[in-house]
């Protein structure tokens, strides 16, 4: 399995970027700050203006960044990696194969 094309959705908003500080005017301080919270900037991001729900759980209209889930190692390692982040950063396609097929008979 080829990771550099596979893609997680991973989800950010501006409201939560700001609330901790991050200043989102500045690129170098937004990418470093998406980096740091699981998006591959590598492949590239979308800033949307739209109503989502913040991490606090929040409805806000703004700017929602859409971005891929990394599968680097200090990612994976990290803690803060989804399950199928760290399932595809083993490579292992018959493990993808087998959690699908016991997600789909419960």
């Amino acid at each position: 399995m080829d990771i550099k094309k596979v893609q997680l959705p991973r989800n950010i908003s501006q409201y939560d970027l700001i609330h901790y500080g991050v200043n989102t005017t500045d690129k170098t301080q937004l990418e470093a700050a998406l980096w740091q919270l699981g998006v591959d900037i590598k492949k590239g991001i979308e800033a949307v203006e739209c109503e989502h729900t913040t991490a606090t759980g929040l409805k806000v209209n703004g700017v929602y960044y859409l971005g891929s889930e990394r599968f680097d190692r200090e990612w994976v390692m990290s803690g803060y990696a989804s399950f199928e982040a760290r399932l595809i950063s083993k490579g292992d396609l018959s493990m993808i194969k087998e959690v699908a097929n016991m997600s789909r008979s419960v």
